[in-house]
């Protein structure tokens, strides 16, 4: 098996959103146990921000606010917590998994239906994240059909560095929203 060691910079957002120091981390890239590397393919292209939220995120029946911070907050755990117990091997696997789990982000929070009426700018905080979680998710699963377990490509690298950045950005903006609601 072929090993590729990457550092990639990375910071992690764990405790309510609160920013913790930047690290550096180890990537080693494992090749398949079996089969050939898959084909590159062309990858998304890094946004210039996050989507503003629409009227859909707003229908539904209006919870209290409590039990929607409530609910942000299990969301924002879910968001920071999906790219931790990883053992630092990237596989193609593991991006994949990484993109599924962030692309979750926009249909659950449209899942805790319109805030209160105090709630609206932590649920543009909220939203915003989501847009960034999507760029992460988008620039992972790029980042997978790019993946060659014998050699690291900038193309690769460019791909992985956009998808920790979308995550670390989402981390944060989702953050401050839990911050805005909690103090509204």
């Amino acid at each position: 098996m072929a090993v590729v060691t990457l550092v990639v910079p990375a910071t992690r957002f764990l405790l309510q959103g609160v920013p913790g120091p930047a690290t550096q981390r180890s990537i080693v890239a494992a090749a398949p146990s079996t089969g050939a590397p898959a084909p590159s393919t062309g990858a998304p292209t890094p946004s210039t921000g996050a989507p503003v939220p629409t009227s859909s995120y707003l229908q539904g029946p209006r919870i209290s606010a409590a039990r929607w911070l409530h609910g942000l907050g299990l969301l924002q755990r879910r968001m920071n917590h999906t790219q931790t117990g990883t053992s630092g091997i990237v596989t193609v696997g593991y991006l994949r998994s990484q993109a599924r789990q962030l692309h979750r982000c926009s249909p659950e929070l449209a899942g805790l239906g319109p805030p209160a009426g105090r709630l609206k700018q932590a649920f543009r905080l909220a939203a915003q994240a989501c847009g960034e979680f999507e760029q992460a998710a988008n620039c992972y699963a790029g980042a997978a059909r790019a993946f060659d377990p014998y050699s690291v490509t900038a193309h690769f690298t460019k791909l992985l560095n956009c998808g920790d950045a979308g995550a670390n950005m989402g981390s944060v903006l989702i953050g401050e929203a839990v911050v805005t609601g909690t103090a509204s």
